[in-house]
């Protein structure tokens, strides 16, 4: 390019009009000397509220400090929880003693408890009907070319456990094998070693969150992530059968009302986990799972992740994020 070249800049660019607002928020907050305390903290707030959420590179730092403090978070955040995963869980038979000293193993065999009859038995061809692919990216399959039958592709990314997996699903889905016949011509036969491609697990990666720290995203492998897909939307199905409980309907809008007249009244708190879904560990489902519901999970699921190029074995991994709605039910 010339050196007298001008660069041209969009008439609306996203980020220029956002710096533009930011300016003018910054300016109008900052107006006046004849505030309260009161005043002067809200305008305070409102402003570094704003600020958070614009990421801007060139002032809080560049994307990659933003994707470093995130990957240094999640391992420091794994570290502090592999030892929970040798504690020694109350034995599954004991009754809840009801005193204070024991709460803690009350509140686990009580939790255990109402996840085996939630759930009740396995059903695996209901669990087939469910699994589908969502319209994200997989390893191996980018965003720009991830639509169902790009994902069907060879060579399809699969770890080893969940290989086994795909060949029972394709001998119950003709359906599919003769998709997958399609989609490519050339495949010697619709079975799993002449179509997947063996990972150990999943990638790690990040989108942005605020001016800090981004948000991690676990890039799951392909067939992996169909039938994980499944066991989400199998475990909404049961939880869905609960009186009083609709998570995909009028939660949010429950929500709302409890947090609105909560402000008024103080009756009620909202608690905020940090990295909730990557905290729940393999010992704790383990323990709550009915051993059928479990030994699913525990297939499908990629035992690895991988951080700037190399596989760690974390504590916890955020594809049990399903299962927090089940966990922290009251």
């Amino acid at each position: 390019m010339s050196p007298n070249r001008k660069v041209r800049v969009p008439l609306f660019s996203p980020d220029s009009l956002a710096v533009k607002l930011e300016s003018l928020l910054v300016r109008d907050l900052t107006r006046g000397n004849s505030d309260t305390q009161c005043t002067e903290f809200d305008r305070r707030t409102q402003q570094g509220a704003f600020r958070k959420k614009f990421v801007q590179t060139t002032r809080e730092g560049t994307a990659e400090t933003r994707r470093q403090a995130t990957f240094d978070k999640f391992t420091l955040t794994q570290d502090r929880l592999r030892p929970f995963n040798s504690l020694a869980f109350p034995n599954p038979g004991s009754r809840p003693t009801g005193h204070h000293q024991d709460s803690i193993h009350d509140a686990l065999v009580r939790a255990r408890s109402l996840a085996h009859q939630i759930l009740g038995p396995f059903s695996t061809d209901r669990w087939f009907e469910l699994c589908k692919h969502g319209p994200n990216s997989s390893l191996g399959v980018p965003f720009r070319d991830s639509g169902n039958s790009a994902k069907w592709r060879v060579p399809i990314t699969c770890t080893e456990d969940c290989a086994g997996v795909l060949d029972v699903y394709l001998s119950w889905d003709h359906t599919l094998r003769e998709m997958i016949q399609r989609v490519n011509p050339s495949l010697p036969a619709v079975k799993s070693w002449h179509m997947i491609k063996q990972v150990s697990g999943s990638r790690l990666t990040t989108v942005p969150k605020d001016t800090s720290i981004d948000r991690t995203i676990a890039v799951e492998p392909t067939a992996n992530m169909f039938f994980q897909q499944g066991l989400g939307h199998y475990l909404y199905e049961r939880l869905a059968d609960l009186p009083g409980l609709d998570i995909e309907g009028l939660q949010q809008h429950k929500h709302r009302h409890l947090a609105r007249i909560s402000s008024i009244t103080q009756s009620n708190a909202t608690i905020d986990w940090s990295m909730a879904s990557d905290c729940v560990s393999q010992s704790l489902v383990k323990f709550l799972l009915p051993p059928d519901w479990f030994y699913v999970c525990d297939r499908v699921r990629s035992k690895t992740v991988e951080i700037n190029g190399v596989d760690i074995e974390p504590a916890c991994l955020s594809q049990w994020g399903m299962l927090l709605p089940l966990v922290s039910r009251p």
